[in-house]
């Protein structure tokens, strides 16, 4: 069982001022379902601004310079070129937040505050998500790993990732003590959201 209390700690997550309720880690999860479920609580406090900055840090530790040398194709002709590093982040918030049906990532651009910040004013369609998933799944549950780590540092350090510069992460990292086998059990959790992202495919495998 996790074991932990709560506080509340002020945030500007759309808008100076707001509350949020910060569960701080007392006893740490071990096995995967364990983890699961105090990402799952984790995200709920984070959501929002704090859940963008840990995805954009996130994106960022990562090399993504390979995947930055061209775009994602349109699938038809004048549907949108997609931006990839954009493609990346938007698909890791959305996984991170449960969130895997692309048609539900598409609406959540247009009406989620956070989702739409990251899509940096562009429209990828359904179909332009499904495609750069299934071209880009290692590079995705790499970012999908990274941001768990992040969660995992916050809450258990009780951090404000709204306040963490990027070179910031290493040290807190040291302060957490995260265990080594802790990556490997986070790439496993990273690989069951892909596969539940998966399941929407459907009759779209053609697209």
């Amino acid at each position: 069982m996790l074991n932990g209390s709560e506080e509340r700690i002020r945030t500007d997550s759309h808008g100076v001022g707001k509350e949020r309720k910060m569960m701080i880690v007392t006893t740490r999860p071990k096995t995967d379902r364990q983890w699961e479920t105090f990402l799952a609580e984790a995200v709920k406090t984070l959501q929002g601004q704090p859940l963008v900055r840990i995805t954009l840090d996130a994106v960022q530790a990562v090399d993504c310079s390979a995947l930055l040398k061209g775009k994602t194709p349109a699938p038809t002709k004048g549907d949108w070129d997609a931006n990839p590093r954009t493609l990346l982040t938007v698909l890791t918030y959305c996984y991170a937040t449960g969130v895997y049906n692309p048609g539900d990532i598409e609406d959540s651009i247009q009406e989620d505050q956070s989702v739409s910040y990251l899509a940096a004013r562009t429209f990828p369609e359904a179909a332009v998500l499904r495609r750069f998933r299934r071209e880009h799944r290692t590079l995705i549950r790499e970012v999908l790993v990274r941001v768990f780590e992040r969660i995992s540092v916050v809450m258990s350090l009780n951090l404000d990732p709204l306040r963490l510069e990027p070179e910031q992460w290493a040290e807190e990292f040291a302060r957490a003590d995260l265990p080594p086998e802790i990556r490997v059990q986070f790439a496993r959790l990273a690989e069951e959201r892909i596969l539940l992202a998966l399941l929407w495919d459907g009759p779209a495998m053609r697209d």
